[in-house]
């Protein structure tokens, strides 16, 4: 008799403790692996710079947010006229914005050829509130109006000739993204839960159909809401705590739909093996998932 025999064949107290054990295990998982690989997206700013200055400049994000930054320190890949540059950075300090600074990671950039820059949140952190500063390397400087990020992924916009720091609406753009990962993340998930479904010996004509139903509702939610919270806050949570949240609501439903609805290969229905199943699918898919995504942002 091998493991998913006994499975089917556990029987009162042992089936509520197995059930029980599994479910504990897979939050303490989906918790421990969304706090140490950073799961979900991370605030973004993309920056574009307008009417750019013809000369080279360095770009900082300051704020009231973080307090004063460390001492500094010359950065040996820059030269002494750039280090000046990035010392009066960290001496900056009006009306109590100062260089945004997360730990030991500073918030500054040296110019580039499309004048845009991508700033991503450290450890998930970036202000609320902040302002842009520039500073070419014959000293002009250019600060911004302050703006309140409103998108946990914002698109700004700083005109360097009126000073005008503006962040973009949402835009069919983004939603455009947004399907893009809807679709993969439903590719991705019916890969490893279809895998999973064979090896419970779930797979066969009258599973498939349900299997696929329930994938694309749950699918649909999940990715509805978290580009909500993506897009328009989360509240008072925090988008991991967020994350997490929605994770566990996706397992429930799936555990609560599968129950009594999934058929072995000799036609038979066993709750607790279709339990077991729902749980392990989703955990080892929200798993799989995000050390994708981790891939994939240190790949951008």
């Amino acid at each position: 008799m091998n493991c998913l025999d006994h499975l089917k064949t556990t029987k009162g107290h042992f089936q509520k403790t197995l059930v029980i054990c599994v479910t504990v295990m897979a939050c303490i998982s989906v918790f421990a692996s969304t706090v140490y690989a950073d799961i979900g997206p991370k605030p973004q700013i993309e920056l574009t710079i307008q009417n750019a200055p013809s000369e080279d400049y360095f770009v900082a994000l300051i704020s009231r947010e973080r307090g004063v930054p460390s001492d500094f320190e010359p950065d040996q890949q820059y030269s002494e006229e750039e280090n000046e540059i990035l010392r009066t950075f960290y001496a900056y300090n009006e009306d109590g914005y100062t260089l945004f600074q997360n730990g030991s990671h500073s918030y500054y950039f040296r110019s580039q050829n499309d004048s845009r820059f991508h700033i991503s949140g450290y450890a998930g952190v970036l202000p609320d509130s902040y302002k842009i500063l520039l500073i070419t390397l014959d000293g002009k400087v250019c600060v911004s109006n302050e703006i309140t990020q409103k998108f946990l992924h914002a698109e700004c916009v700083f005109d360097c000739e009126t000073g005008d720091l503006k962040e973009k609406q949402l835009t069919f753009s983004s939603f455009g993204s947004w399907l893009s990962q809807v679709f993969f993340c439903f590719v991705f998930t019916i890969i490893i839960e279809g895998v999973l479904i064979a090896f419970f010996q779930l797979w066969n004509g009258k599973n498939v159909k349900r299997f696929f139903l329930i994938n694309a509702l749950t699918q649909l939610l999940l990715n509805i809401m978290v580009f909500a919270g993506e897009y328009f806050g989360t509240g008072i949570i925090k988008f991991d705590l967020y994350y997490v949240i929605l994770e566990l609501i996706i397992i429930a439903i799936e555990a609560f739909f599968y129950r009594k609805r999934l058929y072995t290969n000799d036609d038979k229905v066993y709750p607790v093996l279709n339990i077991i199943y729902a749980i392990t699918a989703n955990v080892v898919s929200a798993w799989g998932g995000s050390i994708v995504l981790r891939f994939m942002t240190i790949m951008n």
